[in-house]
C-alpha cells in the first residue's frame, strides 16, 4: 500500500477554506445573537437599541457572506 500525501499547496488551500468557513460560522453566530436581541428590544418598545442591534447584525451577516466566498479557480 502506498500512502499518497497531498501536495503542500493543496493542503494549505484546504486549511484556508476550512478557516474561511469557520470564520463565516462565527460571524453568523454573532449576527444571530444580535438579531435575537433586536427582536426582543423591538418587542419591549426600545426602538433605538433595537435598531442598533439590527445594524450590528446586518454587518456581521454581510461579513459572514464575504468570509465564506470561495475564490473561483
Amino acid at each position: 500500500m502506498i500512502l499518497k500525501l497531498p501536495r503542500l499547496s493543496e493542503e494549505a488551500g484546504e486549511i484556508a477554506l476550512e478557516r474561511m468557513q469557520r470564520k463565516a460560522a462565527d460571524l453568523h453566530d454573532k449576527a444571530t445573537k444580535h438579531h435575537r436581541a433586536a427582536a426582543l428590544l423591538y418587542e419591549s418598545g426600545d426602538r433605538y437599541q433595537a435598531d442598533a442591534h439590527a445594524s450590528i447584525a446586518r454587518r456581521h451577516s454581510m461579513a459572514a457572506l464575504e468570509a465564506a466566498a470561495v475564490p473561483k479557480t
